[in-house]
């Protein structure tokens, strides 16, 4: 029985030590091409802050949606500073949609 048990260790220690050299390298490609096609096609505001609690409100930590990271606007310790609020439309920053009363970003619903 204790055979068997150092058998599927060294098995593990196997398993462990060919999925660092080869398929590490693989999953952390894809996970970079991921980031890259995400901020080519990123739409909408950089700056976010949902449902924020009250302690990210008193230090102004947002998350950075182009960046994916948190971010503060009041130099509050363990957090980059936050840059401009922008409006990114396909990646390249734009200018934002304008909303007005007279063109509202619903269509009607028609009555039949």
């Amino acid at each position: 029985m204790v055979i068997w048990w150092v058998f599927l260790g060294v098995c593990a220690v196997i398993f462990m030590i060919y999925d660092a050299v080869f398929k590490a390298p693989e999953r952390r490609e894809r996970a970079e091409a991921q980031a890259q096609w995400e901020r080519q096609h990123f739409n909408g505001w950089k700056l976010e802050q949902t449902y924020p609690s009250k302690d990210e409100i008193e230090h102004g930590v947002f998350f950075d949606r182009y960046n994916s990271k948190n971010c503060t606007t009041r130099s509050y310790p363990g957090y980059d500073p936050c840059p401009p609020q922008q409006y990114y439309v396909n990646g390249m920053p734009s200018e934002p949609p304008v909303e007005t009363p007279d063109a509202p970003q619903k269509p009607l619903k028609k009555k039949r």
